[in-house]
């Protein structure tokens, strides 16, 4: 598939850089993580929970910290089964070590998605009918990394995001609707690390947003995959 391509290349292309780079760039360092992802997503409403998409793609991520601390944390996910997903996104931070083997980086960012869902529908909506639902997501959050043992490290963190989204239909009668939500993100991953330059990652998260007490999603997910330090 052509987007499937278009990660494998994207993610080669960045490998490549920071390698051939690193020599003119000694006070630039980071990861970039690669992956398989699942994950199960359910959208909310009138206090009804439709049947989750159960979505399989790739997963990218990376971190790259500056002398000074400062950090980009670029994202990006695409996805599909009964419909398809994907996310670009973008975060700022700052890295500080705290003492040997502990870190913390507190952080900013904001992505961009686009789900097209053909199950899960909200109640009323006919079988046959796309939803497409578009979402731009504001967040603040923490991570804090603890180096367990010299192979293993392990990363939590937490975030409060703001998402406006915007959903519309297949069938032209049906309406367009937008909503504001709010929630708080979870994710942990451990990294084995089989060398100076590579890991094994397994990560997960769980997503909770919330316009009012009976609209909203959730969605957790899992990814297994390999990471370059550079």
């Amino acid at each position: 598939m052509k987007t499937k391509a278009f990660f494998s290349i994207l993610l080669s292309s960045l490998t490549f850089y920071f390698s051939s780079a690193q020599a003119e760039m000694g006070d630039v360092h980071g990861k970039i993580d690669v992956g398989v992802a699942i994950a199960d997503l359910e959208l909310i409403s009138g206090g009804e929970r439709g049947k989750a998409h159960t979505l399989e793609g790739i997963s990218t991520n990376g971190s790259i910290i500056f002398s000074n601390g400062f950090t980009l944390k670029p994202a990006a996910i695409y996805a599909e089964d009964a419909g398809n997903y994907y996310s670009l996104g973008m975060g700022f931070g700052w890295y500080i070590p705290l003492q040997e083997g502990i870190s913390i980086l507190p952080n900013v960012g904001v992505s961009y998605s686009r789900l097209i869902a053909r199950t899960g529908l909200p109640t009323g909506v006919p079988n046959n009918t796309e939803m497409r639902l578009r979402s731009r997501v504001q967040y603040m959050g923490m991570e804090v990394a603890y180096k367990l043992c010299e192979k293993l490290l392990l990363t939590g963190g937490v975030q409060h995001a703001w998402n406006q989204s915007t959903s519309s239909f297949s069938i032209a009668a049906l309406p367009t609707s937008t909503a504001e939500s709010r929630g708080f993100n979870y994710s942990a991953s451990l990294d084995y690390y089989l060398n100076e330059s590579w890991t094994v990652q397994l990560a997960g998260t769980i997503q909770h947003s919330r316009s009012n007490e009976t609209e909203g999603s959730d969605a957790k997910g899992v990814r297994l995959g390999l990471g370059y330090i550079f």
